[in-house]
């Protein structure tokens, strides 16, 4: 349930009933907007991996989007991420690289016939000899 605290924030929570741990869990969240600027946050306290997370996304122009996020818990991981967003006449180009040195590209392209195509990579290189 996410409420509007002031026309540019907005926060909340969500509860659900967890029928192994037999109680409620409760996750938060925010989401702030400045012109082209959005930073997003959230908590979610049975997560084992990512239980915390602050994003950031800048609208460079109506095409571009550069954005980041970082994730974290208390066991110790975390794991930054960083890409763009480049959208098109008919079609998206999307790329990230995070800290554990893993790359991704997406080219999304469509057809005046309404055909859409997908193609994706990834590349770990903190795996060298597995590619």
């Amino acid at each position: 349930m996410m409420q509007t605290i002031t026309p540019n924030l907005a926060s909340g929570f969500e509860a659900m009933w967890h029928p192994q741990m037999r109680d409620f869990v409760f996750n938060y969240g925010f989401k702030y907007t400045n012109n082209n600027h959005t930073f997003l946050g959230q908590y979610i306290p049975i997560a084992k991996k990512d239980a915390i997370t602050f994003g950031y996304i800048n609208r460079t122009s109506n095409k571009l989007q550069l954005f980041g996020e970082l994730r974290a818990s208390p066991d110790g991981f975390s794991e930054s991420t960083f890409g763009f967003k480049l959208r098109f006449n008919s079609g998206v180009i999307t790329g990230t690289a995070n800290s554990h040195f893993k790359l991704t590209s997406s080219i999304q392209m469509a057809t005046e016939s309404m055909l859409m195509t997908m193609l994706n990579t990834s590349m770990d290189f903190s795996k060298p000899d597995k590619p």
